[in-house]
């Protein structure tokens, strides 16, 4: 229990890069980035239109800086967040650094981990490389 006296039960996840010829990891990760853009948090607040998403798929597929990873919940195999990250260089040190540009998780599975499970499957990549910061950007 934490100082509030809210009990947190950890969710079990299996951290996935998507792989866009994949179409199942295409939709997981549409459906939670329409969850992001369809919250406040983001001012957005409109659902992303699929056919104009197939953009950001084709974007994204070739790049070779640019990577995305989706949650399951194990126990259920339901897609329950997903990140989006940049690899860039840092021009001072030298070395690679991380940029975070979307995290989302699905409401029903905040506040179980699966944002910092996310966040640490990134760190380990970006300690990999040899990256000297992770840099979380948006709202």
């Amino acid at each position: 229990m934490n100082s509030g006296g809210i009990e947190f039960v950890m969710m079990t996840v299996l951290i996935q890069q998507v792989c866009w010829k994949n179409e199942q990891h295409c939709l997981h990760y549409y459906q939670l980035l329409n969850t992001l853009a369809t919250s406040a948090v983001t001012g957005f607040e409109k659902p992303l239109d699929w056919q104009a998403f197939q953009k950001v798929i084709e974007v994204l597929a070739p790049h070779p800086y640019a990577s995305a990873f989706l949650a399951y919940d194990t126990e259920t195999n339901t897609p329950v967040g997903a990140l989006t990250c940049y690899e860039n260089f840092s021009t001072f040190y030298f070395a690679p650094v991380f940029n975070i540009h979307d995290l989302v998780v699905h409401p029903h599975a905040r506040g179980k981990g699966v944002a910092t499970a996310l966040m640490a499957h990134v760190e380990a990549l970006a300690k990999a490389e040899n990256a000297v910061n992770i840099i979380v950007t948006g709202k």
